[in-house]
């Protein structure tokens, strides 16, 4: 195993993360071909191919008023982690806050009887910063169950370029004070911030060197984009904070590795970074 991947897009037909209608905006911004639309197996030998285990992230994170495909889309994902657990290491529940109690107790069976591997969420998607008090029965759900919450900082490609940047606001993904409130509020939970925190890295790395339960993960972001200053604390004062995600498909495995692997990092920081950090923060044994 060469990398634990905190952020892969389920690309299979029946769980592919973007709607239609974003995957050409996306393209367009990335500048690349987006491979949606796999089978099963075929994205199991992405995988494979790329000697990686990968944590999934699937689309219910912008379905606020159906609880049934919510439910249907989560036994699916469960059923697929069955079916390829060799490469397949767990699945994100991203249940929108604003399905109230039964989002909460769908969150709580995807826990406890599907064993996925945390929440997952953005502000953007939930249509709440991480710190409003819709978001507090999440968070303590996960603090006592003992599972990570990780959730996106920085500049996002949803909406770039379009009008109005797709009406998202930009703000509630500052790492401060939305990030910094939920880690300061919930000190046992584990908070791990999702995406390259560019143009608020300063205030991310802040919150890792403060805050003993906040760690961090850079998707999103070409590596050889990602600020110098982060790319420091890496082989630096956090190199035991920092995890790997790929962004797959915006980011194909192999471009992703070469170019951490032109920063010049010895091979016992990029094995932390890949996958060593992963397995201590998850308390896997693999």
């Amino acid at each position: 195993m060469k990398a634990i991947d905190l952020q892969c897009q389920m690309v299979t037909k029946w769980g592919s993360y973007l709607p239609l209608e974003m995957v050409s905006q996306f393209e367009a911004y990335l500048g690349t071909k987006l491979g949606y639309g796999k089978t099963d197996e075929e994205m199991a030998q992405v995988l494979r191919d790329a000697d990686v285990k990968a944590m999934v992230i699937i689309p219910t994170t912008t379905i606020a008023d159906d609880i049934g495909k919510v439910r249907e889309l989560n036994d699916r994902a469960a059923q697929f982690q069955k079916d390829y657990s060799d490469v397949i290491l767990g699945i994100w529940a991203s249940i929108h806050p604003q399905l109230g109690y039964k989002g909460l107790r769908e969150l709580e069976r995807c826990i406890k009887d599907l064993r996925f591997v945390g929440y997952y969420n953005a502000s953007l998607a939930a249509g709440v910063p991480i710190n409003d008090k819709l978001m507090y029965p999440f968070l303590g759900l996960c603090s006592e169950a003992g599972v990570p919450v990780r959730w996106n900082v920085g500049h996002t490609a949803g909406g770039a370029g379009t009008p109005g940047g797709g009406g998202y606001h930009l703000e509630f993904e500052k790492p401060i004070p939305y990030f910094d409130d939920a880690a300061a509020e919930f000190p046992n939970l584990t908070l791990i911030s999702a995406h390259c925190p560019w143009p608020w890295y300063n205030e991310m790395i802040s919150i890792l060197l403060h805050k003993g339960n906040a760690y961090a993960e850079n998707h999103g972001w070409a590596p050889k984009y990602v600020p110098a200053e982060i790319k420091r604390e890496i082989r630096g004062r956090l190199q035991d904070k920092f995890m790997f995600g790929s962004d797959y498909p915006f980011f194909p495995y192999e471009r992703v590795f070469t170019e951490w692997e032109a920063e010049g990092y010895t091979p016992e920081i990029l094995e932390k970074m890949y996958y060593k950090n992963a397995q201590r923060v998850f308390k896997l044994e693999l």
